[in-house]
């Protein structure tokens, strides 16, 4: 399987969340980043597998991928930031944005929002 993969699915929350799996030293970090408030978790194993489950069958968000390495990035520097390690050490094995179903599908200002944080 190859490194970065990006992808969108919907979900039935009713938030935004980024998905990003981390490598650093050694250690994988599974972490959710929440666009609207601007924060990050690293929640149990059983709780991101929940989240992100998804079977062959399931759709695709309609989501612009763009505005997705946008939000990634935002993530891993808040994540880098946090953790005080160089981005540059950092591998992004995926990213999954879990799009909630009654969300509309331009989320540019999400993004917006977020930049100038």
């Amino acid at each position: 399987m190859a490194d970065d993969l990006i992808s969108s699915k919907l979900s039935s929350d009713k938030e935004p969340l980024l998905y990003m799996l981390l490598f650093h030293q050694n250690k994988y970090h599974s972490i959710f980043y929440n666009p609207n408030t601007n924060k990050l978790t690293e929640p149990e194993i059983v709780i991101v597998l929940n989240k992100i489950a998804c079977e062959e069958s399931t759709p695709t968000a309609n989501v612009n991928y763009d505005e997705i390495e946008a939000l990634s990035n935002i993530c891993l520097e808040l994540w880098c930031k946090n953790n005080q390690i160089y981005p540059d050490d950092v591998e992004r094995i995926c990213r999954l944005y879990l799009k909630p179903e009654s969300q509309e599908d331009n989320f540019t200002e999400l993004l917006l929002k977020n930049q100038s944080s």
